[in-house]
């Protein structure tokens, strides 16, 4: 049986702006028959934790902020922008606007939005955005891969970027999951 996380029908990354949000185009379903989607033998749902997991007062497994994360794809490799230790503050699991999931606003320290600005401009994301998808990875498994923004790119080169977006994710298990990791760290 697959996953929760190998189900997940698709997820985007909405980065925030100073006066409201950006939302990234392109969202993609990921799904355990094309390839994309990763996995690190974590727990699964309705599986019992070995003895040596970290377990939550309902049994389920626990996991830190390490097990976030955030990468741009440059060729055939990922550059790593940032992890769950770069988030300063995550806000309340909320049903997303559009319906279709559920979103988190996180917001990253003065190091990960240098980190995460810096990554891209590596990579080259400022100028062929297309080629440089990111991707957000919980417990090794792809939640989102969405395209930079036009709009947040210019705020990123100008250095006008909060640090602030919106996470998106299809379920809300998986929201509160992450937020208790992202709140650990």
């Amino acid at each position: 049986m697959p996953s929760r996380r190998q189900v997940l029908a698709a997820g985007c990354l909405a980065l925030g702006g100073g006066s409201g949000c950006s939302r990234a185009r392109d969202a993609v379903s990921t799904d355990s028959g094309d390839g994309t989607t990763e996995t690190d033998g974590t727990t699964a749902s309705g599986e019992t934790p070995s003895s040596d997991e970290p377990t939550a007062d309902d049994g389920t497994a626990t996991t830190d902020a390490s097990a976030f994360r955030i990468v741009v794809a440059d060729g055939d490799r990922e550059i790593e922008l940032v992890t769950g230790a770069d988030v300063a503050s995550v806000g309340d699991v909320e049903r997303s606007r559009t319906g279709d999931g559920y979103q988190l606003l996180v917001t990253l320290t003065d190091e990960g939005t240098t980190a995460f600005t810096d990554g891209l401009e590596r990579a080259g994301a400022f100028e062929n955005r297309d080629d440089h998808p990111i991707r957000a990875y919980f417990e090794g498994e792809m939640l989102y891969e969405a395209t930079l923004a036009p709009g947040l790119a210019r705020k990123l080169e100008s250095e006008e970027w909060s640090g602030e977006f919106l996470l998106h994710v299809s379920e809300q298990k998986t929201a509160r999951e992450l937020k208790q990791a992202l709140e650990g760290n």
